[in-house]
């Protein structure tokens, strides 16, 4: 077991002690119980430190140690307090100047077709490679149900439910980077996603709990809907980069 030099709560020294496991605290003292190993600070859950536990081998003593400098947690804590400030501020521009993420159930022709411009692709083409088709967008339509929809045969993508839809997942977002949540591009890329996939009903119009994804695609038969050229257009247009680490 490796020792270092540790002070002793019992015998007030500062000595070699023992590493012992936890649990074998938690058996031979009924102290030490494994689910009190992890710590995490009050204000922020997320920054968060294991105990271990010691012998003393001068008196004998058993105990949990932190083992961590708390002046390396004030700094952590007062870098989090830094990067809330600084998200608030970005997110009170992007709620300024940002309208598709406060769109409820009417969203804008022009902006349906722009995101479908930015994303659909022709998968199977006669030239033998994939090739963008923006022209799909001139094909979207208004349903009373379900708002713009674009028609692959006996599917239907709701476009105006998946840009809903993904603006729910980047509110959600935007409220936890407000709280010193740290946000991944790649993690809001991957729920926005699934928010899109979930955007795809049949002939009958009952939409699919989700849709399959292959190669990070909606295939419908030849034509395709690309769900990281969806992701980064609305993440383009929101403004969101400043929040990303």
């Amino acid at each position: 077991m490796a020792a270092i030099k540790i002070h002793c709560p019992s015998c007030k020294k500062t000595t070699y002690t023992r590493s012992i496991p936890t649990y074998k605290i938690y058996q031979n003292t009924n102290e030490g119980d494994p689910k009190a190993r992890l710590l995490c600070n009050s204000k922020h859950a997320d920054i968060l430190w294991y105990r271990r536990g010691r012998e003393c081998q001068i008196c004998g003593k058993i105990f949990l140690s932190a083992e961590l400098d708390e002046s390396f947690i004030e700094e952590l804590v007062q870098l989090r307090e830094l990067v809330i400030e600084r998200n608030i501020r970005i997110i009170r521009r992007i709620k300024r100047n940002i309208h598709w993420i406060k769109y409820d159930e009417k969203v804008p022709e022009d902006f349906a077709k722009s995101f479908i411009r930015a994303c659909a692709w022709w998968d199977k083409h006669p030239s033998g490679f994939p090739a963008r088709a923006p022209r799909h967008a001139d094909n979207i339509y208004l349903s009373s149900y379900y708002g713009w929809v674009l028609e692959f045969g006996a599917n239907k993508f709701l476009v105006g439910k998946a840009i809903i839809r993904s603006a729910n997942v980047v509110n959600t977002y935007i409220e936890n980077a407000a709280k010193g949540t740290l946000i991944r591009k790649n993690e809001l890329v991957n729920a926005i996603s699934n928010a899109i996939a979930g955007s795809v009903a049949n002939f009958y119009d009952d939409e699919y709990y989700t849709y399959p994804i292959y190669s990070g695609q909606l295939e419908f038969g030849v034509h395709a809907i690309d769900l990281a050229d969806a992701a980064e257009f609305l993440i383009k247009n929101s403004d969101l980069e400043g929040l990303f680490v």
